[in-house]
């Protein structure tokens, strides 16, 4: 299922600005907090967000209307994990820095584009569905959830008819959130695939935590393809 999450753009952003941190890499922060609220003793299996990444300026194309994106793994390790909130954010946004450069990015650019290219080139489409199969399971095992900031939309004139805007995407994880910004509002698709509260409750509990206002709008069915 999908839970809609609103919070004021201001007040988070204000939060952002005197924390040097990031949308992005605050709720991912705040996403593998909440995993570990309820998983505290995982041992070596720690919490790894996989954050969505804009590849576009990396291959140099800064117009692109595909979606160029690539991934930063950000694990919540013990050293991590058992430091104090504001260490805690300085360490996400420096793995973010650390593998945001330029060149991992295209690298990663050109790993993706030729293991697309060799499904393509399978003969058929069964072939290709197992393939995909195996990629799929191996995002599996690479992180627990998954974040995605799309940005502040910039719509012009129209954007004063639009009070909310939420994306959705089909992910290997079985937990994520997709998040935009748009007239004011910061929109967060809480999506899941199960229908069990906790993980939800353990998320709104970081943002409550960090003084951040919330409203639940609505839940139901995810509605992308899978």
């Amino acid at each position: 299922e999908v839970i809609n999450i609103r919070v004021a753009e201001q007040q988070l952003m204000d939060y952002v600005r005197r924390n040097d941190t990031s949308p992005a890499t605050l709720m991912s922060l705040l996403m593998a907090r909440a995993i570990n609220q309820l998983h505290p003793d995982s041992g070596e299996a720690v919490p790894v967000v996989t954050m969505g990444a804009n590849q576009r300026p990396a291959v140099h194309a800064p117009q692109a209307c595909q979606s160029i994106t690539s991934a930063v793994f950000l694990p919540l390790t013990d050293n991590i994990r058992h430091a104090d909130f504001e260490t805690q954010q300085t360490a996400f946004r420096g793995i973010t820095l650390l593998q945001n450069d330029t060149d991992t990015m295209a690298a990663r650019f050109w790993q993706s584009k030729e293991g697309s290219d060799r499904v393509d080139q399978l003969p058929t489409v069964a072939a290709r569905h197992e393939a995909m199969k195996g990629l799929t399971q191996r995002t599996q095992t690479i992180g627990t959830c998954f974040v995605s900031y799309v940005g502040k939309a910039n719509f012009g004139a129209a954007e004063r008819y639009i009070r909310e805007m939420y994306t959705e995407v089909y992910s290997a994880h079985a937990l994520g959130a997709e998040i935009s910004a748009i007239g004011g509002t910061f929109c967060i698709s809480f999506m899941q695939l199960f229908t069990t509260d906790v993980y939800l409750n353990a998320f709104l509990s970081e943002l409550k935590q960090i003084g951040l206002d919330y409203t639940v709008l609505e839940r139901r069915p995810i509605r992308v393809a899978s």
